[in-house]
């Protein structure tokens, strides 16, 4: 409690750092667990191990800009006395972990059947409308293109760059 009696909210940069850091680790075992996978030529130089690698690696950069992104304005504002109040109530981000581990389970579950694109742009849709503040027709639609984009862009590479085949989906067989 502070000198008014009332409680006293951390600062959600401190989760932000936090989970930054969490994952940061979580990512390093992963791309160090990669170079247990047997290597097997795919084409050129991809392996078995490109996908893990390059996976874990972009996890390690997204974690190391959580970290910066967070750390410096919150030792900054510490510093001058300045406390951030927390932007979301604590009830809002349990439902909005919830709802991003049903639809990471459910895109888990479907990629199978329908595919990568169509459930890769799905659950991007549905993933960036779930953690949105703003829902403006503007963002929606902003959201839908990057949706569908994302998938598109990832595809080509893999597909033609490394010869890799992509999910398409029992669906589309």
């Amino acid at each position: 409690m502070n000198q008014e009696g009332k409680v006293r909210q951390k600062d959600p940069r401190v989760k932000d750092v936090i989970t930054g850091i969490v994952s940061l680790v979580l990512f390093l075992l992963f791309f160090g667990f990669s170079f247990a996978i047997e290597i097997k030529t795919v084409g050129g130089s991809v392996s078995s191990r490109t996908i893990p690698q390059f996976v874990s690696s972009c996890g390690i950069i997204v974690s190391l800009i959580l970290i910066l992104k967070n750390l410096f304005p919150y030792l900054k504002a510490k510093k001058s006395g300045e406390q951030q109040e927390p932007t979301y109530t604590d009830r809002k981000r349990w439902v909005q972990l919830a709802i991003s581990v049903a639809l990471m389970v459910g895109y888990i579950l479907l990629m199978r059947t329908f595919g990568f694109m169509l459930t890769s742009a799905v659950y991007l849709f549905l993933q960036m409308l779930a953690i949105l503040e703003d829902r403006s027709k503007k963002r929606v639609i902003l959201i839908a293109v990057i949706a569908v984009l994302v998938p598109v862009i990832l595809y080509i590479p893999f597909r033609y760059g490394f010869q890799l085949m992509i999910p398409v989906g029992t669906i589309f067989r």
